[in-house]
C-alpha cells in the first residue's frame, strides 16, 4: 500500500513537472515571433479631398493617428506644392497612446493647389503618412475677374476694363 502512495505521489509531481516544462517550452517558443512594425496607420479626417479655402484662411487639419504594436510618439503636418515639400507642425504625443487624433492649423500663403501630409511616428520611428489635395482660391483676384492658370494670372476676355461679350 504505501508502495502504490509512492507510486501515485511520483505520477503527480512528475506530470506536474512535465505540464510546468511543457507550459514554458510553449512560452518560449511563441515569445520569439515578433508582429513585424509597419508603422502608424493615419486618416485625415478634414479638410475633404478637393476642398477649397481662401486665400490666408486658416485651415484646422484633423487626424487620426494608430499603431497595433507601439504608441504613437509624434505626428508631423507637410504642405506640398510646386515641388517645394515643407514642415508645417510636429507635434509630440504622450509616448503612451497607440490612437491619437489631433487638429493642426495651418494657413496659405500663396493660391494654387497643395497636397497637404500628415505623418505619424511610432517609438520606433517607423511612420505612417495620409494625405489630401486642396485648392487655395485668392477671392481678390476673382473679384478683378482674373483666373488662375497654374502661376500665371489670365486676363478677362477683352483685357481689362472692357465689357464681357455674351
Amino acid at each position: 500500500m504505501k508502495r502504490n502512495i509512492l507510486k501515485t505521489i511520483f505520477l503527480i509531481v512528475g506530470g506536474i513537472l512535465f505540464l510546468a516544462i511543457l507550459a514554458g517550452g510553449m512560452y518560449l517558443f511563441l515569445s520569439s515571433f515578433k508582429i513585424p512594425d509597419t508603422g502608424p496607420v493615419v486618416a485625415i479626417t478634414y479638410p475633404l479631398p478637393g476642398e477649397e479655402i481662401g486665400l490666408g484662411e486658416n485651415l484646422a487639419v484633423s487626424s487620426t493617428s494608430r499603431d497595433s504594436n507601439l504608441p504613437i510618439k509624434s505626428v508631423e503636418l507637410w504642405s506640398f506644392k510646386d515641388g517645394v515639400l515643407e514642415l508645417i507642425e510636429q507635434s509630440t504625443g504622450p509616448g503612451t497612446d497607440q490612437v491619437l487624433s489631433l487638429v493642426q492649423g495651418w494657413t496659405a500663403t500663396a493660391p494654387g493647389e497643395y497636397r497637404l501630409i500628415v505623418r505619424a511616428f511610432n517609438d520606433n520611428d517607423n511612420y505612417g503618412e495620409a494625405s489630401v489635395e486642396i485648392t487655395v482660391l485668392d477671392d481678390s483676384l476673382e473679384d478683378a475677374g482674373l483666373t488662375l492658370a497654374g502661376n500665371a494670372f489670365i486676363p478677362p476676355r477683352g483685357g481689362f476694363g472692357e465689357s464681357q461679350p455674351s
